[in-house]
């Protein structure tokens, strides 16, 4: 998603010759997301597939990122095979959408529930309970739900076909174009996510306890996730070759998108594990 130059171009360019920082960072990722693929499917079983939209799409992030990891690996033995590079790319930029709709799916489980009242018994200390809730909560801005995943998955498609024509050398401009729209779409729906838990947390006291982790869960990951789109963002709008995926710095790799997306999936994953 962050490069437009050909893969056919940095394949010649990355010459490996053995197992470096960057392939390292492919072994990190296959050996975290294989176990992380397997507690993410535990968790939509114990849900249930009609209840698990985020967790299921952790899934299949783990499940992308475990072939992405192979597929750069793979590069070890084909250094100049353009078609793993890309494939390798393309697996990284369906990431993002992968996370950002995660944290949309968790978010879209919250109901609101407007005819809260606080539990009719005290404690013996003199303070209420809690709250009693009715069955009357609805989810929290469903239309906007849908506008945002709408949006991501448009995203998501303008970045693949960018990807797919930088390997065509007579199409960078093109490319380049597709991929900054692309990543500007992403910063839009992380705002629209923004204001959503926003919203979500101001009326945190008509939401149920065991439904405010995904609140919670989701607004730790605002963060981390804000750091991943800007990795692309300098990716598709700098200048600046270190946030170059393929020929870029490592280390700015690893501390920009691969912790960050690491971070999100424990967060995520831990509020399910927890939630009742």
């Amino acid at each position: 998603m962050d490069q437009t130059s050909s893969p056919e171009n940095k394949a010649v360019s990355v010459q490996v010759m053995g197992l470096d920082y960057r392939h390292g960072i492919s072994v990190l990722e296959a050996v975290v997301y294989i176990p992380t693929f397997i507690v993410a499917l535990l968790v939509v079983f114990r849900h249930g597939f009609r209840k698990s939209a985020g967790w299921t799409t952790l899934v299949m992030f783990a499940l992308v990122r475990v072939v992405g990891s192979f597929v750069h690996l793979a590069t070890l033995a084909h250094p100049l095979s353009s078609d793993l590079y890309l494939t390798y790319a393309v697996c990284f930029a369906i990431g993002l959408f992968q996370l950002t709709v995660s944290c949309i799916g968790l978010l879209s489980r919250v109901c609101i529930h407007p005819t809260a009242n606080p539990a009719p018994f005290p404690n013996p200390h003199g303070t209420r309970l809690g709250m009693s809730y009715t069955d009357s909560g609805k989810p929290a801005h469903p239309c906007l739900f849908g506008l945002l995943s709408l949006a991501t998955i448009a995203a998501m498609i303008l970045s693949i076909i960018g990807q797919v024509q930088s390997a065509d050398a007579e199409r960078p401009a093109s490319a380049n174009s597709l991929s900054q729209a692309s990543v500007v779409i992403f910063l839009v729906v992380w705002a629209g996510l923004a204001i959503l838990v926003f919203s979500m947390a101001s009326r945190n006291r008509y939401i149920k306890a065991e439904e405010r982790r995904l609140v919670r869960a989701v607004a730790l990951s605002m963060p981390f996730l804000l750091v991943r789109v800007l990795y692309s963002f300098l990716g598709s709008f700098s200048h600046n070759p270190d946030f170059d995926l393929l020929t870029g710095s490592p280390a700015v790799l690893l501390g920009m998108a691969v912790l960050e997306e690491f971070v999100i999936c424990v967060v995520c994953l831990e509020a399910g594990v927890m939630l009742a």
